[in-house]
This record gives C-alpha cells, structure tokens and sequence, in this order.
C-alpha cells in the first residue's frame, strides 16, 4: 500500500491547474475594470472582454495545449426565467502571441423555439467561470 500512495501524490502534482474568474456585470453585460473591487480573478487571465451579446473572450497570461473542462453560471441579481443562466464554451486559440478563448452566456427559456439563446447578464449579475488548462500534449 505504501507504493500505491507515493503514485498518488506522484500523479496529484502534475495536475492541471484550476482557473477561475467572477464580475458583476454592468450595463448590457458590461465587464468591470481587471482592477475593480466588482471582479475576481486567477492570476492567469489577462482581460475579459464583452465581444457582442452575451459573448466573451478571455485572454491569458500564458498559452497551453487545450481547455481540458469549462463551467460557468450566472447568479442573477433579481432572478427572471428570462434572464442568463449558464456560460457555454464556443471557442479557442491557446498558441501566440495572445492565448484566448471565448464563452457565450445564455438562457434556457426561449418560449418560442425552446433553445437556448445568447443573453446579456443584467445589471448587478455576477458571471462565474472556471476552466482547467492543460499543458501537457496527451490525454491526461
């Protein structure tokens, strides 16, 4: 048994590193400043920017190989089934000079269709993701 412990702690240091990141959103989405007391952050990102409608891009201090798991919600400050509910991954360039990757935060209640569709987070919203980035090149 005492073998089998050591390959546990041997395999729980290579582990893939967890980020995450929480704003409260302004106006149409709007994200607060890096510095501002309205976001928190792993040291890893950069800057998240609101591209149009929901959409977000989140750039990182340093490129890895993939995105090996994202989730994301949003707690809504005066909740409507309306409103944004979950960040979706859409997608990712993690090589060059800027690593990135984008989210589209959505909501479950389109009346008409039944799908989901992209929806700003209101005023007040708070936007919470986490994703893990792999830097190694095989499955693990």
């Amino acid at each position: 048994m005492q073998g089998a412990s050591k390959s546990l702690v041997r395999s729980n240091v290579n582990r893939t590193p967890h980020m995450f990141a929480a704003f409260v959103s302004g106006a149409t989405g709007a994200v607060p400043a890096m510095t501002s007391t309205d976001m928190q952050r792993s040291r890893g990102i950069v800057s998240i920017t609101r591209n149009s409608a929901g959409n977000y891009t989140v750039v990182l201090q340093r490129g890895c190989n993939d995105i090996a798991g994202f989730g994301g919600f949003v707690e809504q400050a005066s909740w409507s089934i309306a409103g944004a509910s979950r960040c979706v991954f859409v997608s990712k360039t993690l090589t060059g000079a800027t690593p990135s990757f984008t989210f589209q935060v959505v909501t479950e209640n389109d009346a008409s269709t039944h799908r989901v569709i992209a929806q700003d987070p209101t005023t007040g919203d708070i936007v919470k993701f986490w994703f893990d980035p792999k830097y190694s090149t095989g499955l693990s």
